[in-house]
């Protein structure tokens, strides 16, 4: 049942008489808890067992006088009550089929007491169906808009429902009489309310049962878990005890190790005093060396110089034997010159000298 106090609630309770209502489904229990803290008997039944449990926790943070007038039922099947159980009952069937919610009105009109009221919150096509339940013994007295969804007023008009109508005699019956069957009406009444406080006392201890089962179950595993610790205790305890053998046999394996870290020491330091004379050694040859490489790179460059003398003394000497053979093949072509000319004023001279000497023959003869 939805905890709605501005609509569903308010009306209910504006419309609905009587000091004991019947809260079905009551769901959380939010609407019965309200119904009870406005000093009403309230008794919420639902077929959950598990939203039951819920509504019963959240009863549990109420007042003494709250928890004392209200009541939370697992229902399964038809309503375990006697016929006059409620003066009025708050059913919600916005979630329930047409049908199942005909059908939960029928059950509830059973457990009213004559002139009690029904308020129904439900859809406006379930709201048609109860109006077409109307009767001698039931009536719809009205219907208001929900938030959506239509709440419907019923009457139940008759004193009883299922069983014969009592006498008119009844009415004109001594007082005792009238009395009588008021105590009996009453004593109807306690005993359904005893029948619901032993259902409600049951469901508590089966739920108690399950939950001591639950805990003898847990329990038995803590014990288990504690007797696989107290073996590994054990275990650690004798793990401990070896360990501590172990250590006091290795005391004189530590002194040794101790002694010979002590001559290690020694050696160390010895070590590195032999290293610090080697390092100032390293260091005076450190600078020789870069003396050294000093002079070795300014005898480098003397050298690249010598040798740029040497390749420019060579490109100077190259120059004059090329101008050497030059000179000489001028030479050779002057003496081919004047050979030539000789061998030519020779041949000039002969012939001269022949022309010369042919006059001189010709007188002779």
């Amino acid at each position: 049942m939805p905890d709605d106090p501005d609509s569903l609630l308010s009306w209910a309770l504006a419309v609905l008489p009587g000091p004991e209502l019947l809260v079905v489904p009551c769901g959380s229990g939010a609407t019965t808890i309200a119904v009870a803290r406005l000093g009403r008997q309230a008794c919420g039944a639902d077929h959950d067992p598990g939203v039951v449990r819920r509504a019963r926790e959240s009863l549990r943070h109420e007042d003494d006088d709250v928890r004392l007038r209200t009541r939370f039922l697992v229902v399964e099947g038809p309503l375990p009550f006697d016929a006059d159980s409620f003066d009025g009952a708050l059913v919600d069937g916005g979630e329930l089929s047409t049908e199942a919610l005909l059908e939960l009105v029928r059950s509830v009109v059973g457990v009213i007491r004559p002139e009690g009221g029904i308020g129904v919150r439900c859809t406006r096509l379930a709201a048609q169906r109860i109006g077409e339940m109307s009767s001698e013994t039931l009536r719809v007295d009205g219907s208001r808009d929900l938030g959506g969804l239509v709440g419907v007023r019923l009457r139940v008009a008759s004193p009883s429902r299922g069983a014969v109508a009592p006498e008119p005699a009844e009415a004109s019956a001594p007082v005792e009489v009238r009395a009588l069957l008021t105590a009996l009406r009453e004593d109807q009444r306690r005993l359904g309310q005893l029948e619901y406080e032993r259902m409600s006392l049951r469901r508590e201890l089966q739920d108690r049962a399950a939950a001591d089962e639950a805990h003898a179950q847990e329990r038995l595993r803590l014990e288990e878990e504690l007797r696989a610790l107290r073996q590994a205790t054990d275990e650690r305890a004798a793990e401990v005890a070896r360990v501590r053998q172990e250590l006091a046999a290795g005391g004189e394996r530590v002194a040794a190790i101790q002694r010979e870290l002590a001559a290690a020491e020694a050696a160390r330091v010895h070590v590195e005093g032999r290293l610090a004379h080697a390092l100032s050694e390293v260091e005076g040859l450190t600078e020789r060396i870069g003396t050294v490489e000093q002079e070795a790179r300014k005898r480098a460059e003397e050298t690249a110089s010598a040798q740029a003398r040497e390749r420019q003394t060579r490109e100077q000497l190259d120059a004059a034997r090329k101008k050497l053979r030059r000179q000489e093949a001028s030479v050779e072509a002057l003496e081919e010159l004047r050979a030539s000319r000789s061998y030519k004023l020779m041949r000039f001279m002969w012939r001269v000298k022949r022309r010369l000497r042919r006059p001189f023959s010709r007188s002779r003869q």
